[in-house]
């Protein structure tokens, strides 16, 4: 029975730094400056300028 030839490897494949894949999350100081913009966002006072320049007749 004759032996199969040995299929060459993807050497870039094999590469250990190749490996770093994977699913992509946020950093922690993303993460930081996300909440922060969200309760600056949440804190805000509405604009009442358009409220306060309508003449009441």
């Amino acid at each position: 029975m004759a032996m199969k030839p040995i299929k060459p490897r993807n050497r870039e494949a094999m590469n250990p730094l190749m490996r770093k894949g994977g699913i992509h999350l946020k950093s922690k100081s993303a993460k930081r400056s996300q909440e922060k913009a969200k309760l600056k966002k949440e804190l805000r006072v509405p604009d009442l300028s358009s409220f306060l320049l309508q003449t009441h007749t």
